[in-house]
């Protein structure tokens, strides 16, 4: 197979990978992707994160742990749910790159950095989620989680990868959150690499033109 042929063979390969990718996505009622519907999802999902990280301690604190539970529970869930989407979109992030169709809107900017980067942060606060619901609705799953920052604390060292050990998970579900979170960590930091190596030369391309 020639050079030409193994390229175009790439490229329908992945371009039929982005279409399926595309259409599990969350994301596919904004299949156009055009920049503010874009911007305000990702933005109004950020807000909405910070809003259920602020409420979780607060509702912790006022109300019962019995009643408790379903708020947990639901935060959790969108919170699961909004980390799926994330990871959904950067791979189509990714799998635009390497189609490296000349003259799409949607193709790697400083934009797409910056979203990137609220995508990071979504991470951070929807895992921290997770882990203080996990934490606190009597179930044990973590030892050393006692509020929403300690939660944050923790799900920072586990998505970058340092873990100090000071907080650890205990049990089944704990362990599954925090395995799943590492991996997100050490995928995203690749997708970054990526988004920024391309970027560069995306305007170097565009300077030498």
């Amino acid at each position: 197979m020639r050079r030409s042929e193994r390229k175009e063979f790439l490229e329908t390969v992945v371009g039929r990978a982005f279409e399926v990718v595309l259409w599990l996505s969350p994301l596919g009622h904004v299949r156009n992707r055009t920049r503010r519907l874009v911007e305000i999802y990702v933005l109004c999902w950020y807000v909405g994160s910070v809003l259920m990280l602020i409420l979780s301690q607060v509702f912790f604190i006022t109300i019962d742990c019995k009643y408790f539970l379903p708020v947990a529970c639901l935060f959790s869930l969108l919170s699961a749910y909004r980390i799926s989407d994330c990871i959904l979109a950067n791979i189509q992030i990714s799998l635009l790159e390497v189609l490296n169709t000349k003259g799409r809107e949607d193709r790697l900017t400083s934009r797409n950095v910056i979203l990137i980067g609220i995508n990071f942060l979504e991470f951070l606060n929807n895992f921290s989620i997770i882990h203080f619901s996990l934490s606190r609705c009597g179930w044990l799953e973590f030892f050393g989680i006692e509020n929403v920052v300690d939660a944050l604390y923790f799900s920072l060292s586990t998505l970058t990868t340092v873990g100090f050990g000071d907080i650890y998970p205990v049990n089944m579900w704990a362990k599954i959150a925090v395995t799943v979170e590492s991996l997100v960590g050490i995928v995203f930091l690749f997708v970054v690499l990526n988004v920024f190596v391309s970027t560069v030369q995306a305007r170097r391309r565009k300077g030498g033109n």
